[in-house]
């Protein structure tokens, strides 16, 4: 349990890192001035591409970069659980197998 804040501080800096250095990007997404042109195909105001697309792009980026890590970072403990499981001439033990079973009916009931 005490590995999970170190591993959730390293997540957290890893996503907020970009957006500190893009904070101007931020910024004008949040004070858009509307440009008066609207784009012919789309229909959005060309303030939409200048200043709010590439917003949408860094937080479509960070968030692949987030899903990314934990989904690694799942795995990882996924593995090491499963080679941590006690284990008696290649079978699970009797108390790991009900465990595993409970699992297994409690996902297929829900």
């Amino acid at each position: 349990m005490i590995l999970y804040l170190p591993l959730t501080l390293l997540l957290a800096v890893i996503v907020a890192l970009p957006l500190f250095f893009d904070w101007e990007k931020a910024l004008l997404f949040l004070l858009t001035p509307e440009a008066g042109i609207s784009d012919p195909v789309f229909g959005h105001d060309i303030g939409f591409y200048l200043f709010s697309l590439s917003f949408f792009r860094l937080i479509y980026g960070e968030v692949m970069v987030a899903l990314v890590v934990v989904l690694l970072g799942l795995g990882l403990f996924h593995w090491l659980e499963y080679r941590a499981m006690p284990r008696a001439r290649g079978r699970l033990r009797r108390c790991a197998r009900s465990v595993e079973s409970t699992q297994i009916a409690r996902d297929r009931l829900l």
